[in-house]
């Protein structure tokens, strides 16, 4: 829906771009969420109905996307985002990050939520010991770049 509101309101020759992460086993940070969850909370709880997370993680589905939108161009490709923080600022990132890790979060038992947060930090502190990160945790962040040429 919006790659074709997108493509509607831009002039010919006017291009849209987007980005969006790989799949969650790909980008450290989801790693980290998701083993602290799975650990301390439920990867399973009811969630609205959304439409997959990762749907233009893969390239060719964004290319075939962009182009059923209209497009008369359309690539993708993998990129790399680099990002410094520290543990504390990607547990506060993570709470916040995307719609659906932030009501994943807060569908968990009150129990387990600072068990939850606690593993985050452990697993961030751990990564950051391991690259030898004072303070500063480094992250690549693969992640799918879209263009399409109207």
């Amino acid at each position: 829906q919006a790659m074709r509101e997108a493509r509607r309101v831009l002039k010919p020759g006017g291009r849209y771009a987007f980005t969006v992460w790989r799949p969650a086993e790909e980008v450290e940070t989801f790693k980290i969420f998701r083993a602290a969850m799975a650990e301390h909370g439920d990867l399973n709880v009811p969630l609205p109905e959304a439409p997959p997370m990762f749907r233009f993680a893969e390239e060719a589905e964004a290319v075939r996307s962009l182009q059923a939108a209209g497009f008369a161009e359309a690539s993708a490709g993998r990129i790399t985002i680099y990002r410094e923080t520290t543990p504390e600022a990607l547990l506060d990132g993570l709470s916040k990050a995307t719609v659906r890790t932030k009501a994943l979060f807060e569908a968990q038992d009150e129990a387990a939520k600072p068990k939850i947060k606690a593993a985050i930090l452990e697993r961030a502190q751990a990564l950051m010991a391991e690259r030898g990160g004072d303070g500063v945790l480094a992250l690549e962040m693969p992640a799918v770049l879209g263009v399409g040429t109207a």
